[in-house]
């Protein structure tokens, strides 16, 4: 996979973060035919539960379902629509989000309406916040759902 920040370029919304040994599950699959809407990088999936065999098909995980994790984006696309292939940052992964508000390090998070990070509220939690989140810039966070 190519580090989008290999040339000291800015982190992009749903990059995996190469920069530290990242332990991460990464995993390939497809977004399913049954997903209604194209998604963004950087968005919560689950498999779809009317696949059966061959590649994990992704739907977009509401609030209150656990996910697989997070979009990744790459150096070609950050939108993908059903069908195309993608690749999922699942527990363990480092990616770079949104913030919706202030975090701190290491608070609990959960994915907001509109695709960026909070602190957990009423949502699954997605993740812990590996480093300081800041309203509206991307930070990276450490992918724990459905794990927490």
């Amino acid at each position: 996979m190519l580090n989008l920040n290999q040339q000291a370029l800015a982190p992009v919304l749903g990059q995996l973060d190469l920069n530290i040994p990242n332990r991460g599950l990464v995993i390939s699959g497809q977004i399913s035919q049954n997903q209604a809407t194209a998604l963004k990088a950087g968005a919560f999936v689950k498999r779809d539960p009317a696949q059966v065999g061959g590649l994990p098909q992704y739907l977009e995980a509401s609030a209150s379902e656990d996910s697989e994790g997070a979009l990744l984006g790459t150096s070609k696309e950050d939108t993908f629509a059903k069908g195309e292939p993608v690749s999922v940052g699942s527990v363990g992964s480092i990616v770079y989000l949104t913030a919706k508000t202030t975090l701190a390090p290491q608070a609990k998070v959960e994915c907001n309406a509109d695709g960026s990070m909070q602190a957990v509220d009423t949502g699954k939690q997605r993740g812990i916040t590996f480093d300081p989140g800041v309203a509206g810039e991307l930070f990276r966070v450490l992918i724990t759902n459905p794990v927490a």
